[in-house]
């Protein structure tokens, strides 16, 4: 026998930790340990009928509410709610437990859980959620019996059919959600995007960057973006997202450019849709060379560079229209001079170098193949540790240490071209990616920051020149060390937060007027095909054995005793016209009957039925006798 309040005690300590594991990392540290210590209590206090009393729940619950009510403001409003809930449970769950108490906790246990999706919506929060919904609602029907018959304590049959009824429950209502989900009406932005916080940083992309500022670069394999798009070239996957024109203490910088017109010529169209992940990031990043953002409501730089919308906290997705290997054509002058200031301490060695290669050539594309011969002769390496640092970083790099990061690649090449009186400036973003061809898209993470020069061409305009290509490691260093087996098995991980993001994420209005269309448009298609039972058959026939062969396995076979009864009721009925009710016995049925065999078959069935004994064979051949001789029998 089974005490359903232990039961219960037990159901609200998992609900607890349900809600509670998903928003831990984001509580401070009275929350984060009140929840679990208060799980422990309630677990073990149970047994011992131990809780706090009502009205001190209720005047730590004021404290409680009173302590972050202070702290809203309009900057700060998610984090102050979701650990007055985590407080609130804390203290439900050591005070007295009433049903209203229990409700109350349960409901609690859930608000976390939602209050997660406020710092981070994956597909985990599906399994969290499924989980609390099957405790909710079995915790629900023990409830009931709680409340009903406080004394009922149930043997482990009839606890394993309470249970199995409720959780009929979710199982049934779930296909509903889901289609709600789809078709309610929605927000015309993604509701999470005005709701998530802010995230952290990306890292990856500086907004300066300096020779000599770091020995080692380091940076992680978190997804920074993904690109739907077709596959591109190796040389086409050059990501754009910020523009330092500008050197201030020998730091490159961004500064607003000067008023340029432009216009991008030759190149291949491409259309792709980028998905961000969360985080602070100041430019949005595009493919080289981006035409246009559909829809967006920045104003775009002259120089190509997307300033990021105010919300940049949540996952965004946007539409980009792009050319890759394209030049970036100015339309009349421009002010050249502020892209020909070079760094205060540039190396001598390097202002010789460049000297001796571009004397008496005035062609600027003259000028910048003579720099790109210097550079492809000077045996450079790349690398991501052991880099030159300090003042003498540059010259280290040049004539000494001869490895080096892009960084140090694109400083000392842009440095060079402004020296041979060239407009130059580094460009950030990322390069290279993984595609995925499961559902085609680009994975594109923090490790693939990378930074290349753009530099200025006479009847050209802006052309792209990747200076780290120089090294003679170039392709091994950016080539993944990861086999074909790990990258597959990534990818198809990274497959299911793609397709949920789209599904949850990002859907929207948009997104639902769009699947409606596809619907619609799917129903006109069905009129005009024409049905060839002949072809048709093969594949309908594999489905239709598929049914049949479901429903005979899990169709309840009727027993020997269960069809030798059911005839006995047919015959009993026609002949006598009773009917059986199932709340009363067969003894009751025909009580009335002056039939010996009737009286017969009913005394012999009970006998072992009654018993939970099955019928002999013997019994079976007598009892099946005796429904023939009452068939016989004229009807009344």
């Amino acid at each position: 026998m089974f005490r359903i309040r232990n039961i219960l005690s037990s159901l609200l300590c998992l609900a607890a930790v349900i809600g509670y594991l998903p928003l831990a990392s984001y509580l401070g540290a009275i929350p984060k340990v009140a929840i679990p210590l208060a799980i422990i209590f309630a677990f073990f206090a149970e047994r011992k009928e131990l809780a706090l009393k009502e009205r001190y729940s209720l005047i730590l619950s004021i404290a409680a509410f009173l302590f972050y009510a202070l702290q809203f403001n309009r900057h700060n409003v998610v984090q102050p709610a979701v650990e007055m809930l985590a407080i609130f449970l804390a203290i439900r769950l050591v005070g007295e437990k009433s049903p209203r108490n229990f409700m109350q906790s349960l409901t609690l246990a859930m608000f976390c859980l939602a209050g997660s999706t406020l710092f981070d919506l994956s597909p985990g929060f599906v399994f969290y959620l499924i989980a609390l919904l099957f405790v909710f609602t079995v915790s629900m029907v023990l409830l009931t019996f709680q409340s009903r018959a406080a004394a009922f304590e149930p043997d482990s049959r009839e606890l394993r059919s309470i249970i199995s009824v409720a959780l009929l429950q979710p199982l049934v209502a779930a296909p509903l959600i889901i289609f709600l989900f789809f078709i309610l009406p929605r927000t015309q932005l993604p509701v999470w995007h005005g709701l998530t916080r802010a995230g952290a940083d990306r890292s990856g992309i500086s907004e300066s960057v300096k020779a000599g500022d770091k020995g080692s670069i380091s940076t992680g394999s978190s997804v920074v973006f993904r690109a739907e798009t077709k596959k591109l070239l190796p040389n086409q996957l050059y990501w754009r997202a910020i523009v330092l024109n500008s050197i201030k203490n020998d730091e490159w910088i961004r500064q607003t450019p000067p008023p340029e017109k432009s216009t991008i010529k030759d190149g291949k169209n491409v259309s792709l849709n980028i998905f961000l992940e969360p985080g602070r990031i100041p430019f949005l990043p595009t493919l080289n060379r981006p035409e246009r953002i559909i829809g967006y409501r920045g104003q775009p730089h002259d120089d190509r560079v997307f300033p990021a919308p105010r919300l940049t906290g949540g996952l965004r997705s946007y539409q980009i229209l792009a050319k890759t290997d394209a030049t970036l054509s100015t339309i009349g002058s421009f002010n050249k001079k502020f892209y020909l200031q070079p760094p205060a301490n540039t190396p001598e060695r390097l202002k010789s170098l460049v000297a001796r290669a571009v004397t008496g050539i005035r062609e600027n594309k003259q000028k910048l193949d003579a720099i790109e011969n210097i550079f492809a002769k000077m045996n450079l390496s790349y690398a991501s540790s052991g880099l030159p640092t300090g003042a003498n970083a540059l010259e280290n790099f040049l004539f000494d240490a001869k490895k080096g990061h892009c960084e140090l690649f694109a400083i000392s090449f842009a440095t060079a071209l402004r020296l041979a009186g060239l407009p130059s400036r580094l460009v950030g973003g990322y390069y290279g990616g993984d595609y995925n061809e499961l559902a085609g898209y680009y994975v594109i993470s923090e490790e693939k920051a990378h930074v290349w020069v753009e530099v200025w061409i006479d009847g050209s305009g802006w052309i792209t020149v990747d200076p780290s290509r120089f090294a003679v490691n170039f392709e091994e260093s950016v080539s993944r060390k990861r086999t074909d087996f790990s990258l597959k098995m990534r990818l198809a991980l990274d497959s299911l937060s793609y397709y949920w993001n789209k599904a949850v994420i990002t859907y929207d209005f948009e997104s639902q007027l769009s699947a409606a269309v596809r619907v619609s448009q799917g129903f006109q298609g069905i009129r005009e095909i024409r049905f060839n039972l002949r072809k048709a058959a093969p594949y309908l026939a594999l489905p239709l054995l598929l049914a049949l062969l479901f429903m005979l396995l899990t169709t309840k076979r009727k027993t020997p005793e269960e069809r030798l009864l059911a005839k006995f009721k047919r015959v009993t009925k026609a002949r006598y016209g009773i009917l059986f009710s199932p709340s009363s016995g067969l003894h009751e049925a025909v009580a009335h009957l002056d039939n010996a065999d009737v009286r017969e078959f009913v005394a012999t069935y009970t006998a072992a039925i009654y018993r939970d004994r099955k019928l002999t064979e013997a019994e079976i051949e007598q009892l099946s006798e005796t429904v023939r001789r009452i068939r016989k029998t004229p009807p009344v």
